[in-house]
């Protein structure tokens, strides 16, 4: 499977939140050299919003965004900066519901290398490039 760049078959609110994700992340983490967008959006398995009974006890699920940010040099404050972009995003959002973005990171170096490990290759040959 080759790797996507375009998410323009998913659905416009999710395109939005997507496009406001990359955005902050670009803002902010300087040495961002690539964002892939991987998981249930890519298989296009995700839910937006299933909500049910189960008990008795109301139950909602949506699926997250899995995004692996790729940088050049070290990956100490990445995690604190990815920390902030998520509540910056969630501000954004508070008036609906939205997807929760879940971010990894990792160095430019170690993709590379580890690129054969069946994790890192799955994201890398099925992902979105954003």
């Amino acid at each position: 499977m080759i790797m996507k760049k375009s998410i323009k078959r998913l659905s416009k609110r999710t395109q939005e939140e997507l496009t406001v994700l990359l955005d902050l992340v670009r803002k902010s983490i300087g040495n961002c050299q690539m964002v892939i967008l991987f998981g249930s959006y890519v298989r296009e398995n995700y839910v937006l919003w299933d909500s049910n009974m189960e008990f008795g006890v109301h139950i909602s699920y949506q699926s997250d965004y899995d995004i692996l940010v790729v940088i050049t040099g070290l990956t100490k404050q990445v995690g604190e900066k990815l920390y902030r972009i998520t509540n910056k995003y969630h501000d954004l959002f508070a008036d609906r519901r939205h997807a929760f973005p879940y971010f990894f990171s990792s160095s430019i170096l170690s993709c590379l290398l580890f690129n054969k490990r069946s994790y890192n290759s799955t994201i890398f040959s099925s992902g979105f490039i954003c």
